[in-house]
C-alpha cells in the first residue's frame, strides 16, 4: 500500500516547458474569480471533456538531494473513467486510476487493487486528478485558492489546496499549456517536487486496446 501511494505521489505532478519558471512564486499573485470571463473560457477550451494520450517525462527532485529520478511513458485519460498511466521507463509499470479505484500493475501480471472508499487519502488524491483535467471552475475553487493568467499566448493557473487532506503533504500545484495542459507542477510540503513534461498530446477516442486498461 504504501508503495502504491508513493506511485500515485509521483504521478499527480507535472512540468510544461513554458516561457515562465513553474516555480515562480509571482505565479500565485493574480487572484481570479470563478465567474472572470478570461478564467472560464480558457479552462472550457483547454478541459473540454474530450479523452486524450499524451507522453509524459517526470522528474522527481528530492530536497537536499542533487540528484533527480526519471521516468517517461504514456498517459490516457478518459473522462467518466480515469486515468491510466503507462510507465515504459526505468522499468515497465501500470497504474489506473479509475473512477472508484485504483489498481496497479506489475510485470509478470501481479496487481494491486484498492476501492477509494477504503482510504481517504487515496480518495482525496483521486478527486484532485480528476479536478486538475475535468475544468469545473466551481470545484476548483471549492478545493483551491486559484490564480490565474496569460503570457505570450501561454496560460498559468496556480493553485494552493484549501482543504486539509490535501494541504498536509502538498503546498501548491500549477498547471500551464496553450490549447491543452501541457504541464503541471506539484510542490509538496516537505520541499520536495515532482515535474512532468506532457507531449505528442492526441485528444481523440481511444483506440480497443488503450481502452482495455480501465
Amino acid at each position: 500500500m504504501r508503495h502504491l501511494l508513493s506511485v500515485l505521489l509521483l504521478l499527480l505532478c507535472a512540468i510544461g516547458l513554458g516561457a515562465r519558471d513553474l516555480h515562480d512564486p509571482s505565479l500565485f499573485d493574480h487572484p481570479v474569480s470563478v465567474d472572470d470571463s478570461a478564467f472560464r473560457s480558457t479552462l472550457g477550451r483547454v478541459a473540454d471533456g474530450s479523452p486524450w494520450v499524451a507522453s509524459f517525462t517526470q522528474v522527481k527532485q528530492i530536497n537536499g538531494v542533487k540528484r533527480t529520478f526519471k521516468s517517461t511513458g504514456t498517459m490516457l485519460l478518459q473522462p467518466g473513467k480515469g486515468i491510466a498511466w503507462l510507465i515504459e521507463k526505468p522499468f515497465a509499470s501500470e497504474l489506473v486510476v479509475g473512477s472508484n479505484y485504483l489498481l496497479q500493475r506489475l510485470p509478470g501480471g501481479a496487481e494491486t487493487r484498492m476501492e477509494l472508499g477504503e482510504n481517504p487519502i487515496f480518495t482525496t488524491i483521486s478527486q484532485t486528478i480528476s479536478l486538475l483535467f475535468q475544468g469545473d471552475p466551481e470545484a476548483l475553487d471549492e478545493a483551491f485558492h486559484i490564480s490565474f493568467s496569460t503570457e505570450d499566448g501561454r496560460w498559468y493557473l496556480a493553485l494552493r489546496p484549501k482543504k486539509k487532506e490535501i494541504a498536509s503533504f502538498v503546498e501548491s500545484f500549477i498547471m500551464e499549456g496553450e490549447e491543452v495542459v501541457e504541464g503541471l507542477v506539484m510542490a509538496e510540503k516537505n520541499g520536495d517536487s515532482v515535474t512532468y513534461l506532457f507531449d505528442h498530446i492526441e485528444k481523440r477516442s481511444l483506440t480497443d486496446a488503450e481502452a482495455s486498461h480501465f
